[in-house]
């Protein structure tokens, strides 16, 4: 895994995943414009992303858009580095890990090696 500062100044020119900054027809920034993405929800508004195909139960709660316009984030995300919106996979807990990270200079995170019990 690779930790990167601020705002990407790379081209997505042939970038290999269609529309993956999310933001070709993406909602308005706002918690008021997020759209369900989802296939199968019952929720609402509802909205793929161009380009993308998605499923989900009728209770799927996986969101597209930005809570706010400054910075853009999503669900308490850190920053969105690539514009004002991103989509939102996860079940609102925390990510955590049982082993220390070690943060590198480089950007790179690494974990202890778990040895086979």
């Amino acid at each position: 895994m690779t930790l990167l500062s601020g705002p990407s100044t790379c081209s997505h020119t042939g970038n290999l995943v269609v529309n993956g900054s999310f933001e070709t027809g993406a909602p308005p920034p706002g918690t008021a414009n997020q759209l369900y993405w989802a296939t199968g929800t019952s929720l609402t508004p509802f909205g793929v992303p161009p380009g993308w195909s998605s499923s989900g139960a009728p209770g799927s709660y996986a969101l597209w858009g930005d809570d706010t316009a400054a910075p853009p984030r999503i669900r308490a995300s850190d920053v969105l580095p690539d514009g004002v919106a991103g989509l939102y996979f996860g079940d609102g807990r925390p990510a955590i890990t049982s082993q220390p990270p070690t943060f590198h200079p480089d950007g790179r995170v690494t974990f202890p090696r778990l040895l086979p019990c």
